[in-house]
């Protein structure tokens, strides 16, 4: 056996005890393992397998296995079995007290918790009136504004264009007739206030002052 022959047994080997030790299997379900991997490098079948090993070549090597690593099969699972740390703490048993009954002198009569159930069912019905009228109210609030959208939509732009100028008009004219106002009253705090510096006399007008001249 030349060494690429002897490099493929032994890594088959190898293959196999680690799948055994790893997977705790039995003596059975390991040698059936072995002999399918074994297969798998005596047999020319491209890219399943390949025709590595003779048949005698098969032979010898399965009658070694069986008699050396088979032979010793538990003691070689005792060997690489893995090593597991467990670590124990005690708990002390705790006791758990019952919780301490409601007295029955204060628990409800039937008359009270009757009228414990109808105030529950007043809230229950007040609470569903106010859901039913927010209901409504966002339903109608809902309306009136597709009413007006269609409303809008529905006014020619040639009446909106009027619209716009009358308010336009109309604001000019507030315009003119609020600053006339704001003129008036501010003619007026100053009157008011040259009164009050001459001691509450009239200030003299004009027409006075050119007739005395």
């Amino acid at each position: 056996m030349d060494a690429e022959r002897k490099s493929a047994f032994f890594s088959i080997v190898k293959v196999n005890h680690f799948k055994a030790v790893e997977e705790r299997l039995t003596l059975e379900k390991s040698f059936a393992y072995f002999k399918q991997i074994l297969l798998q490098h005596s047999v020319q079948r491209p890219p399943y397998s390949i025709g590595m090993f003779s048949f005698q070549g098969v032979k010898d090597m399965t009658d070694w296995m069986i008699d050396t690593y088979f032979r010793h099969y538990k003691l070689y699972q005792y060997a690489f079995t893995q090593r597991f740390t467990l670590d124990l703490s005690e708990v002390p048993p705790l006791l758990e007290t019952c919780p301490a009954l409601v007295p029955l002198d204060s628990a409800l009569n039937s008359r009270k918790w009757q009228e414990h159930l109808d105030e529950l069912a007043r809230q229950q019905a007040e609470q569903e009136e106010q859901e039913r009228v927010a209901s409504e109210e966002a339903a109608e609030a809902a309306r009136q504004a597709a009413l007006a959208e269609e409303y809008q939509n529905a006014i020619p732009d040639e009446i909106h264009d009027r619209v716009q100028k009358v308010l336009e008009e109309k604001m000019a004219a507030m315009k003119v007739e609020m600053e006339t106002q704001f003129k008036q009253q501010e003619e007026s705090l100053l009157e008011r206030i040259t009164i009050l510096e001459n001691g509450g006399e009239r200030p003299a007008s004009r027409a006075s002052k050119k007739g005395g001249k």
